[in-house]
């Protein structure tokens, strides 16, 4: 119903033909509201869909996060209003304001939050978990398979889904070096330990690499040309092109001829993106990644830019 209606106008994606009104994922349900829709359009949408279906719309666990420019969140938060003419948001729902995160699908979002929010009861489990297998008594070789088990593992999703500050990875590897010395001075060197087993060593978990590698994950679904590629790698685009450097824009004066950063030769000012795009950028940096095709035909050739 909400697809449908005419009442709701959602967002515009870049290249995408079709208007991004709402996503859904088991029993969680985000719609997508653009700054000329109004909100009692959406209730009454709601209402109707729980009157045919006999359903009930869990209203009191709904959220709203504001998007766009700080002056219309703060009048957004203010007011609880998306345009002056507008019924106020009812007061039962909660409108985040900046530094204020809201929870969807297990991950964590907000304007200017702070990230490592989301670790705390991340390192607060891992440090209970350590304690508990403490008492246990562990051998070494032990001890390596239970941060392997329980920091590692607890690590992937948040990383993936929050990126890792690299304080945040200080205080990780603070906690594997207490857990596998028992609080006493390191024996061997982490980075030591840390070189595979065909090399005589244990394989223990280099934070700097799992994150490198999710974020080269990340930048692999990015960088997807096909029919798969993610709306969030569209939004990525335009996001990207607007932060583009004055030297390079120089070079673009049609900006529909920069089409991807990766594929092109130009620069951003880091500082006019996100941090979680500025750092998939820097890794794919880091790691020279480019785009490379085997025996292109020739009209692939020619479909390609000449810069």
């Amino acid at each position: 119903m909400i697809r449908q209606s005419d009442d709701i106008k959602g967002f515009h994606i870049p290249n995408i033909r079709e208007t991004l009104k709402v996503t859904l994922f088991a029993d969680d349900t985000t719609v997508y509201l653009s700054e000329s829709d109004n909100f009692t359009s959406l209730e009454k949408i709601l209402n109707t869909w729980c009157t045919v279906s006999t359903a009930k719309f869990n209203i009191e666990k709904t959220e709203i996060l504001p998007l766009g420019m700080k002056t219309f969140r703060d009048h957004l938060v203010e007011t609880r209003k998306m345009k002056p003419d507008h019924e106020p948001i009812p007061d039962n729902i909660t409108i985040d304001a900046d530094s204020i995160s809201m929870q969807t699908l297990g991950g964590w979002v907000g304007n200017h939050a702070d990230r490592n929010d989301p670790w705390i009861k991340v390192i607060d489990k891992i440090k209970q978990m350590f304690d508990k297998w403490e008492k246990s008594k562990p051998t070494f070789d032990g001890r390596i398979l239970i941060i392997q088990y329980e920091l590692t593992s607890r690590c992937q999703f948040t990383t993936a889904t929050q990126g890792m500050p690299d304080n945040i990875i200080k205080i990780l590897n603070k906690m594997i070096n207490d857990f596998l010395w028992e609080g006493s001075v390191p024996r061997v060197k982490r980075e030591t330990l840390q070189r595979p087993k065909d090399e005589g060593e244990k394989n223990l978990v280099n934070l700097d690499n799992l994150r490198d590698t999710i974020e080269l994950i990340r930048l692999k679904a990015y960088l997807n040309a096909g029919s798969e590629r993610p709306l969030w790698a569209y939004i990525a685009d335009d996001m990207i092109k607007k932060a583009m450097n004055a030297e390079s824009r120089q070079k673009f004066p049609n900006p529909k001829g920069a089409t991807n950063i990766f594929l092109q030769e130009w620069n951003i000012k880091e500082n006019k993106l996100p941090v979680y795009l500025r750092n998939m950028i820097k890794t794919g940096k880091k790691y020279d990644v480019s785009f490379e095709t085997i025996n292109p035909t020739q009209t692939v050739k020619e479909s390609l830019p000449m810069w």
